[in-house]
């Protein structure tokens, strides 16, 4: 670049016999730094640039990461804001939750959960009219990490205890899942239809997010299958 062609240093010069005018020496030190009217050195943007690159390097590799976590947001429905809202109850009293998840175990009678599991849970409280009650699988997938929400099974809203078995056995082993009730809007009822109808369709967990007029309606449960 221009900026890096060493400046000429002249020298002072005797006149010679033809001259009656003496030479001067031009000044001496950054070609950047030549002196205005003012007096004051004026340093432009590629000088700048070379005694902050570090700075220009962070600056640059923030403005990489914001518009990747956007793309990601976009394209995965990433989000980095607040889990889904829960209904509002008592830490000290869980069963004034609309539904309570009461334990999720094998239907196998054996000691850990493997490839069959039942999920026991109580509705105490009925719906608002036109909303509807689903069991939720939360689950965390990775490359890259995201989060997936598959609207498993229909939940009837009658009053009392409920059963229902899970199939496990295409779960990978290890890995955790979230289980929960979601009360579910009007406005949301078509989307988790369609989520519930897809169940099986991997290529349609990208589009498998939380709905958003929806609250959870019960306590989490953390589901782990540790064996076949």
């Amino acid at each position: 670049m221009s900026d890096d062609v060493p400046h000429p240093r002249a020298t002072n010069a005797q006149a010679s016999p033809a001259s009656t005018t003496p030479q001067t020496s031009a000044p001496i030190g950054d070609p950047d730094e030549t002196p205005p009217a003012d007096g004051k050195p004026k340093r432009p943007l590629t000088r700048w640039l070379k005694d902050h690159s570090r700075v220009a390097t962070a600056v640059a590799v923030a403005a990489l990461l914001v518009a990747v976590a956007a793309l990601g947001r976009d394209y995965f429905g990433w989000s980095a804001g607040p889990n889904p809202p829960t209904a509002t109850t008592p830490t000290s009293d869980p069963a004034a939750l609309p539904v309570i998840i009461t334990g999720v175990v094998p239907t196998d009678g054996k000691p850990g959960l493997g490839g069959s599991v039942e999920l026991q849970l109580s509705v105490n409280r009925e719906p608002e009219k036109g909303h509807e009650y689903w069991f939720f699988s939360e689950l965390r997938l990775p490359n890259p990490t995201h989060t997936v929400y598959y609207a498993v099974k229909h939940v009837s809203d009658e009053i009392g205890a409920r059963r229902y078995v899970r199939d496990l056995s295409k779960a990978t082993k290890d890995w955790p899942r979230t289980w929960y009730i979601v009360d579910v809007s009007p406005q949301d009822l078509k989307y988790v239809r369609q989520n519930h109808e897809n169940l099986d369709d991997t290529s349609w967990d990208i589009n498998r997010h939380f709905p958003p007029d929806s609250i959870i309606a019960s306590n989490k449960w953390t589901v782990i299958r540790t064996r076949n």
